[in-house]
């Protein structure tokens, strides 16, 4: 067997790490950069995008069918990123979630968000 590796250096240590759906790209929240999360392209052996927040990332997720990753930082707005950009939404009033846990539906169509002591379900439309 041959083993081919591709390392990225996080001297601070890493936060937290996730695979994208199709497993092409990564997800890295670096702790020595608490408010930056770098995307990597696997095939490329690249960073495709450098993601940076005004509050520090809490928890994030990958869309489970497409390339699209959603952030939150523990206030009342959730960031979603693809390759055409990234977008703010703002929660409704009703959703008074201060984020720190979110979780993508199987069918992708609704988003989990949730606190401590309440949650919120998300339909993108």
């Amino acid at each position: 067997a041959v083993v081919s590796t591709q390392s990225g250096h996080y001297a601070g240590g890493i936060t937290a790490i996730k695979w994208s759906h199709d497993s092409s790209h990564l997800a890295v929240l670096d702790a020595s950069n608490p408010n930056t999360i770098t995307v990597w392209s696997i095939a490329d052996k690249s960073i495709t995008a450098v993601l940076q927040f005004v509050h520090n990332p809490r928890t994030f997720a990958w869309h489970p069918h497409l390339l699209r990753l959603i952030v939150a930082s523990g206030d009342s707005s959730v960031s979603m990123w693809e390759y055409d950009g990234c977008w703010i939404i703002e929660l409704p009033a009703e959703c008074s979630v201060n984020v720190n846990h979110t979780n993508w539906s199987s069918d992708g169509n609704a988003l989990l968000l949730s606190a401590k002591d309440n949650f919120c379900i998300g339909f993108l439309e």
